[in-house]
């Protein structure tokens, strides 16, 4: 897990920070050759690059490479909820899979009609 968040992490660095040079040096370069900023050339060269190769590197690190049992743990302290209804819940999504009727219930929620769903039997 940790392999895989550290490349992901350092590739979007570089990519974010190859994909500032492609539009600083190359696009703008070409389709607004006139536009420059004159003042506070130092703020603006150290926000394009590094500012933005942080911003990739933290959005990567926090939201897209996010551990799943760290994100359970979280959940779970900030809800209460705790291994006996985690299983609960997966017996429920279980039953309405198991009848064909999933995406119904993740639609309409609270209107389900329990009535038409057998009941869950554990195979032994």
């Amino acid at each position: 897990q940790m392999c895989i968040r550290d490349r992901v992490s350092t590739q979007s660095t570089w990519g974010s920070l190859a994909g500032v040079f492609f539009v600083d040096q190359i696009a703008l370069r070409f389709l607004a050759p006139s536009f420059k900023i004159p003042r506070f050339r130092g703020l603006v060269f150290l926000s394009k690059y590094f500012a933005v190769p942080m911003l990739a590197f933290k959005y990567s690190r926090d939201y897209l490479c996010s551990d799943v049992q760290e994100t359970f743990l979280d959940v779970a302290n900030k809800y209460n909820f705790g291994f006996e209804e985690y299983n609960r819940a997966m017996d429920i999504f279980e039953r309405a899979h198991r009848a064909g009727k999933f995406d119904e219930l993740l639609t309409r929620r609270d209107e389900f009609k329990w009535e038409e769903i057998p009941p869950f039997q554990t195979s032994k």
